[in-house]
């Protein structure tokens, strides 16, 4: 789960409104609407606010969306490991192809 969408449910469960979140945090309702749409962060300081405001640690808040980050590159490195095989064979029949011209 994003960030965004994690930090929309925690207030939620709270029954919190972004404005009474904003309020509590010193900091804007629009803020509050651009982290929860994933089109800015909260700073540092911000995210150890809502940690306690939410009850849990700032680690718990962010850790999820590290793992999900993390997935997305070992995925991505798995793709081009995958290719590997194939350029690999693709060379060797190409390089079979030639001896066999050469040598007939």
């Amino acid at each position: 789960m994003a960030l965004g969408k994690r930090l929309k449910k925690l207030r939620e469960v709270k029954n919190m409104s972004q404005e009474n979140l904003a309020q509590q945090m010193n900091v804007s309702r629009r803020a509050i609407y651009r982290w929860e749409t994933n089109k800015n962060y909260p700073d540092m300081d911000n995210l150890i606010k809502l940690s306690k405001i939410y009850a849990i640690t700032p680690d718990e808040l962010v850790k999820e969306e590290q793992i999900s980050q993390n997935q997305t590159a070992i995925d991505e490195e798995g793709e081009e490991f995958s290719l590997l095989p194939f350029i690999i064979g693709f060379i060797i029949l190409l390089v079979e192809f030639f001896l066999i011209q050469v040598l007939c």
